[in-house]
């Protein structure tokens, strides 16, 4: 899935782990979690034909999907979690904004907002900051379509 893409070229830009919210193993002290809030698909356009033989033709399509992301940080103190925030959110709306785009992957909005989520579970702070990021991408698809040879043609005649 191109959002794993996603998650897996971030984590290179940071050093510091993101994660998927599914991760089954125990999470680690210091990480980023990416939860996908939101995928929208459009129906598939630009269709073309890519290969054409005697007996089929092969066809590809796009359709652009917009990402709702969350990305939350988690860190063993307040200003590590908010620190780890702000790189993140750095190297997506500025320092490795190039490399996003030559990947396939875009920016739907700048206006990202970074929350202070930290809250107290028994008696210890879970220092955890959070922001919000809608990204898109393109998605391609083929498909091939065999091609009719021979027509059969029947003529019937009544007179009644």
């Amino acid at each position: 899935m191109k959002n794993e893409v996603l998650r897996k070229l971030l984590a290179s830009f940071v050093d510091f782990q993101v994660i998927r919210d599914n991760y089954v193993a125990k999470k680690p002290a210091e990480c980023a979690v990416m939860h996908t809030i939101s995928l929208n698909k459009s129906a598939y356009s630009a269709y073309r034909t890519i290969e054409t033989t005697d007996t089929q033709i092969k066809e590809k399509a796009l359709r652009l999907v917009i990402a709702y992301l969350q990305f939350d940080f988690y860190a063993p103190t307040q200003a590590r979690a908010e620190e780890m925030a702000s790189e993140l959110l750095e190297v997506i709306v500025f320092k490795k904004r190039h490399d996003l785009v030559r990947n396939g992957f875009g920016l739907s909005d700048e206006e990202i907002e970074i929350k202070d989520l930290t809250f107290l579970e028994g008696s210890q702070y879970i220092y955890r900051f959070s922001f919000d990021v809608e990204m898109n991408w393109r998605e391609s698809s083929e498909r091939t379509r065999d091609l009719i040879k021979d027509v059969e043609v029947r003529t019937e005649i009544n007179n009644g």
